[in-house]
């Protein structure tokens, strides 16, 4: 009944039996690391079946001594002053076998980045901007978020802040529309204007509403953005954020959200929306990717009663379905599966001939993002079995070349697909979406919310065709063994970054669509690091010239956006001494070469067409700005005091 247990040695064995000898087992090969990950049979080809049948790369990593394997001490990184580390959870320092060296990606994990206790993945911006600062051995990073922004009894954060009148909160809300709503109509609006309406009732003041809060905080953060480019009002504080405007609507709109976490409804996910929208542009981004991942649960738990809720539930449903992906991508981190992401609703309950033109941008923004989410799904897992990307040059060439075939949607398929409405006019014929540089035709008279929907449209579009792509570049000497395949990828990379400078230049200096814009901020810093990145990297590319151009066109744009705005200051001084130490690498590279420097270095630049492979990728999220008279918001700001808004 018991297991009875024997102390002592085992009995001797006698003399007349033979000692027993476990059989050795026999030798098999080694399988590749796809078979051994998906627990498939392998074969002795190389490569084997399943690979060949699947399309996946057949990798076989040779066998190390168990010498080998004892860990060894990280390298110590330039010191910053603030904490970034590189984490990995087995030595990354193996250098492939010859054996397999020529044909192989050896199984790494991904690397990622800790900066502040936070861990970003190799594909983020920050894991991106820690290499660049090892390369330039100089502090290169974001700058930091508000974080007194979070904190509910911070002073700044005060509910006083919400106790202005009507006709102010009218003027903000007007805001809403033209600007936000075009680009993501995650509500109704006349349910919202009765809303909004009934709030005031027999009241000074407006009641507290969790939609309407959020809502109002949203077109306050923007409203102050675009005085602080349109005005030259000193400011108090140097630094100060503007970005922080409308906080005490926010955090009032939390304190409503907490009591309805029990029984969430659409309002409820709207709101969540809204928040993660606002927390994004205060460059918040770990607390509204935490935001917006919530939001995309609760949506399918929540009942659709009539057609009119499964209309807006599919535009919310898509709405979080773009910002998700825009978060993710931007902090290197796993995407859902789009069929598992909001299972609630799988189609339009609109028939199409009923649906109004401006609702084509946000699908056409859902369709892009979905293709860029493949392609970065794909660069991920192609990560996760690298050796030496930034060392070997056979190896991250091989990664380009598995990589460049599935670009293919994205440099046909989309494009294509998007309609003719939302083309950028251009001066002269070009094709959409181009990176030539052609000179924008902005002055076709077509409404303002449809040239903004064409502009944030394409800058969606070069934004995130630049992040996986900027991946690839090497700050390694030219290996002696071409990598061909690499190098165009980071051409491409580069020419979206400067494509995407040009475009929200044009667009600031011939309209006020991307004045106060925060989502135009961010990315032109995208676009700046993956050009002193490239100019760096490649001082004597072609494609280095466009790049320090871009730059200094940056430097241009951040100073419009720095009056009121300490984080466009910082990335101001920043991208100048970024042009400024990129120049002096050139130099470095042509002190004592007999070569005649061409007449003007930034001559012609603008105009010069650029004839790299367009490259389509999907970027999540847009928000447009409105042109509203600079002196009709001053005198806003004169009835509606910064102080009651929390700046």
């Amino acid at each position: 009944m018991f297991a009875t247990f024997r102390n002592g040695a085992p009995p001797s064995l006698g003399a007349h039996q033979a000692p027993l000898v476990k059989p050795k087992r026999a030798q098999v090969s080694r399988a590749c690391e796809a078979c051994r990950a998906a627990r498939t049979k392998c074969d002795q080809g190389r490569p084997c079946q399943p690979c060949q049948k699947y399309g996946k790369a057949c990798v076989v990593t040779a066998r190390k001594p168990r010498s080998a394997q004892k860990a060894k001490p990280p390298s110590a990184s330039p010191p910053t002053s603030r904490s970034t580390t590189i984490v990995s959870t087995s030595n990354s320092s193996e250098q492939l076998s010859p054996e397999y060296a020529a044909r192989a990606i050896a199984s790494q994990p991904e690397l990622k980045v800790a900066v502040d206790g936070q861990l970003c993945g190799s594909l983020s911006l920050e894991f991106f901007i820690h290499r660049l600062s090892q390369h330039l051995n100089r502090d290169t990073r974001l700058p930091p978020p508000p974080i007194s922004l979070l904190d509910p009894h911070d002073p700044m954060n005060s509910t006083d802040g919400t106790s202005s009148t009507k006709a102010q909160q009218d003027r903000f809300l007007d805001l809403f529309w033209p600007t936000y709503h075009v680009s993501f109509p995650a509500l109704d609006e006349a349910s919202f204007r009765s809303l909004y309406t009934s709030l005031w009732h027999d009241s000074e003041t407006r009641r507290a509403d969790p939609l309407v809060d959020v809502v109002t905080a949203l077109t306050i953060q923007y409203a102050y953005s675009y005085l602080g480019l349109g005005s030259p009002r000193p400011s108090t504080q140097p630094d100060a954020e503007v970005c922080t405007a409308g906080s005490a609507f926010y955090h009032r709109c939390q304190t409503a959200l907490q009591r309805d976490m029990e029984m969430p409804s659409m309002k409820s996910v709207q709101c969540m929306f809204y928040s993660a929208v606002y927390l994004s542009f205060a460059r918040c981004y770990n607390a509204a990717h935490t935001t917006i991942k919530t939001a995309g649960q609760l949506l399918c738990d929540i009942a659709v009663r009539n057609v009119q809720d499964a209309e807006v539930a599919y535009r919310l449903q898509a709405c979080i379905r773009i910002q998700d992906i825009r978060l993710s991508m931007r902090l290197g981190r796993p995407l859902a599966p789009s069929t598992l992401a909001l299972p609630c609703l799988t189609e339009d309950p609109r028939p199409p001939s009923s649906e109004a033109d401006w609702t084509l941008y946000y699908k056409s923004l859902l369709a892009l993002s979905e293709t860029a989410s493949t392609v970065y799904t794909t660069l991920a897992d192609l990560l996760t079995t690298n050796a030496a990307l930034y060392h070997d040059s056979t190896t991250r060439n091989h990664l380009a070349t598995l990589l460049t075939p599935h670009l293919a949607p994205l440099q046909t398929a989309w494009p294509k697909s998007v309609p003719l409405i939302l083309h950028v006019p251009r001066a002269t014929p070009s094709a959409p979406f181009t990176t030539s540089l052609t000179p924008l035709d902005l002055s076709s008279s077509v409404p303002i919310w449809l040239m903004r929907q064409r502009l944030a449209l394409e800058a969606h579009y070069h934004a995130l065709c630049l992040s996986p792509l900027r991946t690839l570049i090497s700050y390694t000497p030219t290996p002696s063994t071409p990598s061909m395949a690499a190098e165009s990828l980071c051409d491409a990379s580069v020419a979206h970054a400067v494509a995407l400078t040009h475009l929200i230049h044009q667009g600031m200096i011939h309209t006020d669509i991307f004045t106060g814009c925060y989502q135009a901020f961010e990315w032109q810093m995208d676009a700046v690091y993956a050009m002193a990145a490239f100019a760096s990297a490649y001082p004597l590319c072609p494609s280095a010239l466009r790049a320090r151009e871009g730059l200094r066109l940056a430097g241009e744009m951040f100073v419009r956006y720095g009056a009121g705005n300490g984080a466009a200051k910082r990335m101001g001084k920043l991208t100048e001494d970024l042009e400024r130490q990129v120049g002096d690498i050139v130099d470095g590279f042509t002190a004592g070469m007999q070569i005649t420097p061409p007449q003007s270095e930034r001559s012609g630049v603008a105009d010069t067409p650029w004839d790299g492979s367009v490259l389509s990728q999907g970027s999540p999220w847009a928000t447009g700005s409105t042109p509203v008279d600079p002196e009709l918001l001053s005198s806003w700001a004169e009835e509606f005091e910064l102080a009651a808004v929390g700046v």
